[in-house]
C-alpha cells in the first residue's frame, strides 16, 4: 500500500523520452508509456540526432507516420495501447517501400 505524504513528486525517467505531459506535473498514463516506447522507437530507426528523424525519407510513409503518432504532443492524439501501436507497426510493414516519404 503507497505511503501518503506531504513530500514533493518526484518524475524520475531518461530526459527526451519523459512524455511532455508527465514533465508538466501530470500523471502518467498508458499513453505517457507509449510515448517512451515511441521515442525509442524513433532512436531505432533514425539514430539519436533528433533531425535525422526528420529527415527519413528511406523510411516507409506508414511507419513513419505510427512512430510519429506515438510521440505526439498531445496524449490524445497518440494511439490509444501499445496494442494499436503495434497494429500500426505490423501495418506498416505491408507497406509497399515505393511509398517514401517525400525528402522535405
Amino acid at each position: 500500500r503507497p505511503v501518503e505524504s506531504a513530500a514533493r513528486q518526484v518524475t524520475a525517467g531518461t530526459p527526451g523520452y519523459i512524455a511532455p505531459e508527465v514533465l508538466l506535473g501530470e500523471d502518467p498514463t498508458p499513453r505517457s508509456d507509449l510515448y517512451s516506447l515511441g521515442e525509442v522507437a524513433k532512436r531505432l530507426l533514425a539514430g539519436p540526432s533528433p533531425a535525422a528523424l526528420e529527415d527519413r525519407t528511406r523510411l516507409p510513409r506508414a511507419l513513419s507516420d505510427a512512430v510519429e503518432r506515438a510521440v505526439a504532443e498531445e496524449p490524445d492524439a497518440r494511439q490509444a495501447s501499445v496494442a494499436e501501436f503495434r497494429a500500426d507497426l505490423i501495418g506498416s510493414l505491408r507497406t509497399p517501400v515505393r511509398q517514401l516519404r517525400p525528402a522535405a
